[in-house]
């Protein structure tokens, strides 16, 4: 007789685990803001702790929920390990959101929020498109080019007229 696994996929659990103590921390802190005023355009959920809270708050919640998914309820014989991937996509998305966040006050939002999407819309584009198997060709490097420069400046208006208009934030 065999013994099942508690843990259907090692991999879910302990991402959820992670994700569910990092949205805790963020939720719980006191001081994760500082200079924490409501401005009077925006009332109280124009402060920043507050969209903070709901977006670790929601981490949190789906956290629990990614850990309740990789148990093992079902008493099913087919379990996951614990795969660790690192691919090149993974690091230079990293990689870039580390530079972003060193930029953004530098530069402003409408620049380095442009130059980011642009260039992780167009990575992770070509990534789709040839599966990591082969070169892009140049037509095709066209149309990825437009399609992300496209989609990176729908997204940074919309983004810039929901803060700006809807919230009444004030973006760097």
């Amino acid at each position: 007789m065999s013994k099942t696994k508690l843990i259907k996929n090692m991999n879910d659990f302990i991402l959820g685990c992670i994700m569910l103590v990092f949205g805790l921390f963020i939720f719980l802190n006191k001081g994760i803001i500082k200079n924490n005023v409501a401005t009077n355009t925006g009332g109280m959920f124009a402060r920043a702790d507050v969209y903070i809270r709901m977006l670790a708050g929601l981490i949190a919640f789906l956290a629990f929920l990614l850990i309740i998914k990789a148990i093992n309820f079902s008493k099913s014989k087919e379990v996951k390990g614990f795969r660790f991937v690192l691919n090149k996509e993974i690091a230079l998305t990293a990689l870039s959101l580390i530079i972003y966040t060193y930029v953004l006050p530098r530069i402003g939002f409408a620049i380095s929020t442009s130059i980011l999407m642009f260039l992780l819309v167009l990575m992770l584009s070509v990534r789709e498109l040839t599966g990591g198997e082969r070169k892009v060709t140049k037509k095709e490097l066209y149309k990825l080019l437009l399609i992300s420069l496209i989609y990176t400046i729908v997204l940074v208006i919309v983004v810039y007229l929901i803060f700006s208009q809807l919230l009444g934030v004030s973006l760097p």
